[in-house]
Parts: structure tokens; C-alpha cells; sequence
């Protein structure tokens, strides 16, 4: 299938790239190197964001219990972090997965190739978000969907007390 709502332009408001969104302080996400894949936020607004994402293959030896195959759960958890970067970004807030309720995979998503994660916000309140992420290349084909996925939000003012 071919994502008919695409939206790949640059609207600069996010300035940050690649490493800026891992290991840099309490709002920044915490994935270690295979999952550190999010390049750059190309737009985000209060009802999505698309974020540009390449996945580096990594050995089998590296991989452990979680082998890639046609589904890579690599692909599949870094997509999730896009919801981190929104919430961080337009609400100043950051989340917790929640649930992945359904996923439809349709083609492998290729490794060393850029790839498009939109993250399609369905609802927010104070305690939780509900989203479907949308994976697909430069073109629109789809490679995965996940629908109605939900994070539990987590208060900034949390991460402060030590």
C-alpha cells in the first residue's frame, strides 16, 4: 500500500539530528547504538511528525534473542520513539511504551537505506497518548503499521526528584 497522507518536507523546527536526541540528559531518549536510528525530524505539528530513520545492520552475534528477519523489532522500537520526540517537543513532556496493539507488516524494511517513520497522533490527555505509526520509503510504500499504539505519559517534574 502506498501512504496517501506522505509529508516529507523540511519545516526546521526541529533542529536537532541524529546523536542530539540520545544520551544527552533527562529529556533525551536512553537506547543504546542499534536503536539509536532516528536522523532528523523533518516536520512535526500538534497532529504528527515524520521523522527520517536509517537502520545500520548489525551481526547476528549483536542481535541475541531478537533476530532480524523479514520483522525487525529494531525498525519496530525505534518508530516508537518518535512519540518520545513529539510529546518532548510540542508538549514538553516525555512517555513510557504503553502497548502496541496491532501491527500490519507488508515488506521488509531494507537495511543502510533511509526510511520514514509518521507518527500520527489519535488522541492525547495528561496521562497517555494513543498513535499509529506509519513506516514507509521516500515513495509512500508502506512497509509496517502499527495502529493504535499507547504510551503512558510521564511527568517531567518525575525526572528531577533524585
Amino acid at each position: 500500500p502506498i501512504y496517501e497522507a506522505m509529508d516529507l518536507r523540511e519545516d526546521n523546527i526541529v533542529t536537532d539530528t541524529a546523536k542530539d536526541f540520545y544520551q544527552n540528559g533527562d529529556l533525551s531518549l536512553f537506547h543504546g547504538p542499534a536503536f539509536q536510528k532516528i536522523t532528523k525530524v523533518l516536520n512535526i505539528s500538534p497532529e504528527k511528525l515524520t521523522a527520517e530513520c536509517c537502520w545500520q545492520e548489525i551481526t547476528a552475534k549483536e542481535q541475541g534473542q531478537f533476530p532480524v528477519k523479514w520483522h525487525n523489532p529494531y525498525i519496530i522500537d525505534l518508530s516508537t520513539q518518535t512519540l518520545w520526540l513529539w510529546l518532548n517537543y510540542i508538549h514538553k513532556e516525555v512517555c513510557l511504551p504503553g502497548q502496541l496493539t496491532y501491527c500490519e507488516q507488508y515488506l521488509a524494511v531494507p537495511f543502510n537505506v533511509p526510511f520514514y517513520v509518521s507518527c500520527e497522533i489519535i488522541g492525547k490527555t495528561d496521562t497517555g497518548a494513543t498513535v499509529n505509526f506509519i513506516i514507509h520509503d521516500r515513495q509512500g510504500k508502506i512497509y509496517s503499521k502499527i495502529l493504535g499504539a499507547k504510551a503512558v505519559i510521564w511527568p517531567i517534574k518525575m525526572l528531577n526528584k533524585k
